[in-house]
């Protein structure tokens, strides 16, 4: 279904397949698919990005067409990146960092008269902590149920019996906490 004709004004080959038009780039020959009709000349990717970077060591004409799209350069800029030397998040709030290079910092400003004067700053990695299980609904039914029996237990008690003062402020203290238990549990 794909019809050649050749331009004699241009002198070039192309091809129509339904809507588009594929032509061959004027600097390397490739052919270039999906252009619009009305499109006269077109310069492929590969030579685009040798005119716009020429010394870039990503575009050369032994790597496939596959290897150039961006998730590619970007994956490789960030290994590059990884051996960089970060400070530490938060660094611009410590009252005294010191850099491994020597250089000394006051919250956040550099102060240049105590250049390579302190050992540099250490940094601690962050303790992971366990995270608690989730309960499940009918879990948290169960720990709610419990948690109202206690305090209604513990009410009663206050109510039938006569006890001193400390006494009742003990049971008072235990329905506190049990209710707190309560409004935690989401």
């Amino acid at each position: 279904m794909a019809k050649s004709k050749t331009n004699a004004s241009a002198a070039e080959k192309f091809f129509i397949i339904g809507k588009y038009k594929s032509l061959l780039c004027t600097d390397c020959g490739t052919t270039v698919e999906h252009l619009d009709v009305e499109t006269v000349t077109v310069i492929c990717t590969k030579c685009c990005q040798k005119r716009l970077n020429p010394y870039s060591r990503f575009i050369t004409d032994n790597i496939p067409d596959e290897l150039l799209n961006t998730s590619f350069i970007k994956a490789a800029d960030k290994k590059e990146k990884s051996d960089e030397y970060k400070p530490p998040r938060g660094w611009q709030f410590m009252a005294v960092y010191v850099s491994p290079e020597g250089y000394v910092y006051h919250k956040g400003e550099e102060q240049p008269e105590l250049f390579n004067t302190l050992s540099p700053t250490e940094v601690k990695p962050k303790e992971l902590t366990e995270k608690k299980p989730k309960l499940t609904s009918r879990e948290k039914d169960e720990l709610k149920t419990n948690i109202m029996s206690e305090i209604t237990k513990l009410k009663e008690q206050l109510t039938e019996s006569t006890l001193k003062k400390g006494d009742r402020k003990k049971i008072e203290k235990q329905i506190s906490k049990e209710a707190k238990k309560l409004s935690k549990i989401k």
